[in-house]
């Protein structure tokens, strides 16, 4: 399958995750995109100084990020939002990468709906990717780039990834289904950000 960059919107995606999580019974915050660009030297500055802080507070190296989404974007949000002052919201979904031409963790409602009503067996076995989204369009990954390079014997510490999804830059296109630490803790519990 050859991916249409013509036919991918991130930003439109996203606003129907937000759809789809109120239709779940979960609430929403009010949210809009705005223009601004936040990936600067200063916002990269401070991302990656909240990083360090955040490995060192949890006693966490950076190969420790691998396979650990959904703690780790769960529990620095809000921390992103007072750090490079924006709204960023913790997002469940799937990629698909142009690096490899396929789609990675990709998941249906359905399925995130029987995640919700056995959280212990979504958690275990459940085929989910997790990042934050930035009202600027970006998103922020602490821990794909790691695993990636775990898995792959090409393992570079402290890789973020932060991009608009939409530019050809990015090599990552991400598909948003759900936002929110709400629908994170009712379909995997909080056991796991101990």
């Amino acid at each position: 399958m050859i991916y249409k960059l013509m036919d991918y919107s991130y930003q439109k995606e996203f606003q129907e995750a937000l759809e789809r999580t109120k239709r779940l019974g979960f609430t929403i915050p009010k949210w809009k995109f705005n223009d601004r660009l936040l990936r600067s030297k200063d916002s990269i500055e401070k991302i990656s100084n909240t990083l360090m802080n955040f490995l060192r507070y949890h006693d966490m190296s950076f190969e420790d990020l691998s396979a650990q989404c959904i703690a780790v974007h769960t529990k620095i949000s809000e921390i992103i939002t007072q750090v490079i002052s924006c709204n960023a919201l913790v997002t469940i979904g799937w990629f698909y990468d142009e690096n490899i031409n396929d789609s990675l963790y990709k998941f249906t409602e359905e399925e995130f709906k029987s995640w919700m009503s056995n959280e212990l067996q979504a958690f275990q076995g459940s085929d989910v990717h997790v990042w934050i989204t930035l009202d600027s369009g970006e998103v922020i990954d602490f821990t794909l780039l790691t695993t990636i390079g775990k898995i792959n014997g090409m393992f570079k510490p402290g890789s973020v990834l932060m991009a608009r999804p939409e530019k050809s830059e990015c090599f990552i296109k991400y598909h948003p289904m759900v936002v929110g630490k709400e629908a994170v803790f009712r379909a995997f519990g909080s056991w796991f950000l101990v």
